[in-house]
């Protein structure tokens, strides 16, 4: 079949599907807050990257967050109680252009505000250009997906921070400024430097060897576009709970050591 039939049929198809979504969304939030009095105030945000200390997000310091950032998740990184700690709390999707996505009948249950993807606007719509989405998987959840904040140019910040989790700090620390919240904690940002993701091993998620090694070898510099983005909010204090052996030079990035 024509490629553009196939991407034609698959935008219609997940557009449908999202619109079902946002019905069934809608009706079961407008229930659940008419029997809880659900009346959410934000205080504290968490952005958890997919590594190793994201677990010290889900099973020791979830309560004491009210919006949180999930950077590139799929469904093989929450497990179903998961599902149940990211309940009463704000929900921000950051995805890549691969487009990964939890489970959408458990997240039918999760106040998600928005999903963003790590592009700028105008490659976030349906488009024939060059790193423009191809797949659409997001539209499934029923959310409007939206490209970065403040973004033109792929080639130009934000988008030179070359990393979804890092561009998720990014949406954190933008929507922290206009909020007056003053920390951003950060779990699961080892960038390579971790042998393990919060349920799998690292390595699984290359093609070889050689893949591997190159993403570790990154390490630096992802580390330094952290350094860098803190650096640009000088009001706000990025608790960063990672275990990456990176020395910021940035002093409202705040490294906490835990024993590996």
């Amino acid at each position: 079949m024509n490629t553009g039939v196939i991407f034609n049929i698959r935008y219609l198809l997940f557009n449908l599907l999202g619109l079902i979504a946002f019905c069934i969304r809608k009706v079961l939030f407008s229930l659940y807050h008419k029997l809880n009095k659900y009346n959410l105030i934000i205080n504290k945000i968490a952005v958890c990257g997919r590594g190793i200390t994201a677990n010290i997000f889900f099973e020791e310091e979830y309560k004491m967050h009210d919006k949180v950032y999930l950077a590139n998740y799929s469904k093989k990184d929450l497990n179903f109680i998961d599902y149940f700690k990211l309940l009463n709390k704000d929900i921000v999707i950051v995805a890549n252009v691969s487009e990964e996505i939890p489970n959408i009948l458990l997240f039918f249950f999760i106040k998600l505000t928005e999903v963003i993807l790590s592009r700028p606007n105008y490659l976030a719509k349906r488009s024939k250009k060059d790193f423009s989405r191809k797949s659409f998987r997001l539209n499934l959840l029923g959310v409007r997906v939206r490209g970065l904040s403040n973004s033109t140019d792929i080639n130009k910040y934000p988008c030179t921070l070359d990393n979804t989790g890092i561009l998720s700090i990014y949406e954190a620390a933008l929507f922290a400024s206009k909020n007056n919240i003053k920390e951003i904690y950060l779990y699961g940002f080892e960038f390579y430097s971790n042998p393990y993701n919060k349920n799998s091993l690292l390595k699984n998620d290359f093609i070889s060897t050689a893949q591997y090694e190159e993403h570790q070898a990154d390490n630096f510099r992802l580390s330094n576009n952290l350094d860098y983005l803190a650096s640009l909010f000088p009001n706000i204090l990025f608790v960063d709970k990672s275990f990456n052996p990176y020395r910021f030079n940035s002093k409202n990035i705040k490294s906490r050591c835990y024993e590996q």
